[in-house]
């Protein structure tokens, strides 16, 4: 594992230094994308995460980085509460058709 000073930030410096790398990939090391990751995953709110995908001068690059490496993409428990969510809408709307729903 790659060993990075961003675990020694404060929260806006850590922002600062992954917009600063995200404005820099795919030119980016190993440690640096590893950094992204790790900010994504425990660190960023969804403010922050939003921040990031509005700033006009990142919008390239952080829409590259969410394509190549699906940050973007809904999580299993994403998949799986979507699923169920149609499943019960036509499910209802089936209860509707059939008169079952009275």
């Amino acid at each position: 594992m790659a060993t990075s000073i961003y675990s020694q930030l404060g929260p806006a410096a850590r922002r600062a230094e992954i917009e600063r790398i995200i404005a820099a990939y795919p030119d980016i090391s190993d440690a640096e994308l590893y950094d992204v990751f790790q900010y994504f995953r425990n660190d960023a709110s969804r403010r922050d995460k939003r921040r990031i995908a509005a700033n006009p001068l990142l919008r390239g690059p952080y829409r590259q980085l969410c394509h190549d490496h699906r940050l973007d993409r809904l999580g299993m428990v994403g998949k799986i509460l979507g699923g169920t969510f149609v499943a019960v809408l036509a499910a209802g709307a089936a209860f509707i058709a059939l008169g079952l729903f009275e």
